[in-house]
């Protein structure tokens, strides 16, 4: 109904013709477009610019058929001309694996909202165990819940004195967790209410990453001691601290089981632990700069990490030996984390994007734009249809 900027445009399209791909009404395709537009920064008011009118009442244009396997594309193609879809198939794979469509069809792929309220940049974003809120953290010194759903603001919590850089649910959903790093303390709050439940104080420096135990037993946090440092749920006391990192601790794992966990430090190296003796099984090493987080696949049978170096390792923890190193960031990666399937590999990135990968073979599957710097933190839904990144832009944005 008015002119529109480029960026708004092209923004618009990629959330309509996106939607229309996957078979969305024409009318849910005018309101990706549309969140799509505000995806790009928070002030613009050119999302009412684009209108729709319909006549009738189905805004259906079309059904998108199954999507036909690589293998049969080709053959299909080949029908026409088989020697150049046999020259294209060979080059194609020479480069690359392959990636099936199913995956391709799989996984976030649009931005769905953008959270807008934190005033500095967002460092750590996760999902509650049930899948309706959103926390996220940053250095505004605030903890903010919002509503998965519609993006509702639900509450702000303060009292850090520094950034924030970890948050974490327990596996009830009743506590999160936080760790700053001005004051260097872990706060323990309330989910339902938001109220302040108790400080923890341990560390000698600034607190990097904080996590819970599978069973919600123990609690893991991460400094720039060099230290991982183990807190016993049930009384809230410091039972265990491991020192045997060289430089600062940027983030912690617990494997599925609860069996191992694993530890991402500056010293370059990622350590895994024995959780029943806390003594090291294997240092992973590899990276050629600082490692900056760690993630398990749901079975366990795969840990992947990222950091300084641009690149995406994955290792069998079991093991200590290295499976596959995955390239293509153009910065530092941030942070990675497996889908709940564990089909897909999400990673974070200085670069502004976060990147897909099919997690049984490496193969890129589609990398996501919409940040306007970098990508610092990211979390799946436990149903592993949406998407959560945050950002230096100050903004978490939703993807499905």
């Amino acid at each position: 109904q008015y002119e529109i900027s480029d960026s708004a445009a092209a923004a618009f399209t990629r959330g309509f013709y996106g939607a229309l791909a996957r078979g969305r009404g024409v009318d849910e395709a005018v309101s990706s477009g549309r969140v799509a537009i505000v995806g790009l920064h928070g002030q613009t008011l050119e999302w009412i610019t684009p209108v729709l009118y319909l006549r009738g009442h189905d805004s259906q244009l079309f059904t998108v058929p199954e999507a036909r396997s690589y293998a049969n594309a080709g053959s299909q193609r080949g029908k026409v001309n088989s020697g150049r879809a046999e020259a294209h198939t060979d080059i194609k794979s020479s480069r690359q694996p392959r990636v099936t469509s199913r995956l391709r069809s799989r996984g976030p792929s649009h931005l769905v909202r953008a959270f807008i309220g934190h005033t500095a940049g967002v460092h750590c974003v996760t999902f509650s165990p049930d899948g309706t809120l959103v926390a996220s953290a940053g250095s505004d010194k605030t903890v903010r819940f919002w509503e998965a759903g519609d993006g509702t603001a639900v509450r702000r919590l303060t009292g850090h004195t520094g950034p924030i850089y970890g948050i974490d649910f327990s596996p009830d959903g009743n506590i999160l967790a936080s760790v700053g790093a001005r004051d260097r303390t872990l706060r323990l709050w309330e989910t339902a209410s938001g109220a302040p439940l108790r400080r923890l104080i341990g560390n000698t420096s600034e607190v990097r990453w904080v996590v819970f135990s599978p069973d919600g037993n123990l609690l893991a946090s991460a400094g720039s001691d060099q230290t991982v440092r183990i807190w016993d749920v049930s009384t809230w006391t410091a039972v265990r601290t491991l020192t045997e990192h060289t430089a600062a601790v940027h983030c912690v794992a617990f494997s599925p089981d609860g069996n191992m966990l694993a530890s991402a430090s500056s010293d370059q190296t990622v350590r895994i632990w024995d959780v029943s003796t806390w003594t090291a099984l294997h240092t992973l090493t590899g990276h050629s700069y600082s490692v900056s987080s760690v993630s398990f696949s749901p079975d366990g049978k795969l840990l992947a990490s990222v950091g300084g170096d641009k690149t995406v390792r994955l290792w069998d923890p079991s093991k200590g030996i290295a499976v596959r190193t995955l390239t293509g960031h153009t910065e530092l990666v941030y942070s990675v984390s497996f889908s709940p399937d564990g089909d897909l590999l999400a990673t974070a990135s200085g670069d502004k994007t976060v990147r897909l990968w099919d997690a049984s073979s490496g193969a890129p599957v589609r990398s996501l734009t919409g940040h306007d710097s970098s990508v610092t933190c990211l979390s799946f839904s436990p149903d592993g249809t949406l998407l959560a990144s945050a950002g230096s832009d100050n903004k978490v944005r939703l993807w499905g």
